[in-house]
């Protein structure tokens, strides 16, 4: 009644009709927000968010190397699907991506950045009609790649104030004319 545009006032008086309760407009619209927030939290968990993150943990068992596939939800922070592989290899991933999220809606995959990711996250879009799923690098990670381009930059500043201009140049000084030669 409401999406259709009745009145809090209206749905009261139609409570009391029907049910022959006359509670007030305030406490309609509670009970509609609360409605509506598990409704909308159901449908997250049953069609997803949307947003999904993918990993894997390497196991071992009885002295044996296994692959322990994981993609949780984002937003609703549920495990959608978990399962141990014995290989790691692009078509398990693959596999194993399309077939935890058919039938959701998927908007964006987070992940730790391995570059064979990009083309298993575009056949997953393929697979699934749409035109994109944006593929975002996890927290830990890109916080890790920028520590590390941090360091690089430092220390190539540092190597700057030596003479070193280039990474793999050496600083030659010359005794006999007092002057500098980079090779």
């Amino acid at each position: 009644m409401r999406v259709k545009g009745t009145t809090l006032r209206k749905i009261r008086d139609f409570f009391e009709w029907l049910v022959d309760i006359r509670p007030s407009h305030e406490t309609i619209r509670r009970w509609i927000d609360e409605i509506g927030s598990e409704y909308k939290r159901d449908k997250q968990k049953t069609q997803g968010s949307g947003v999904y993150s993918y990993d894997e943990q390497y196991l071992k068992i009885g002295g044996k190397k296994y692959y322990r596939f994981c993609i949780k939800d984002v937003v609703t922070n549920e495990t959608v699907n978990e399962r141990i592989f014995n290989e790691l290899s692009k078509r398990n991933i693959e596999r194993f991506i399309i077939e935890s999220l058919k039938g959701k809606h998927v908007y964006a995959i987070v992940t730790d950045g391995d570059p064979q990711y990009d083309s298993i996250i575009k056949n997953a879009a393929k697979e699934f009609g749409i035109d994109k799923i944006v593929h975002q690098l996890c927290t830990f990670h890109a916080l890790k790649n920028l520590s590390k381009a941090i360091s690089e930059s430092v220390k190539a500043i540092k190597n700057r104030g030596l003479g070193y201009y280039e990474e793999n140049s050496v600083f030659i000084e010359s005794k006999e004319h007092s002057s500098c030669r980079y090779h």
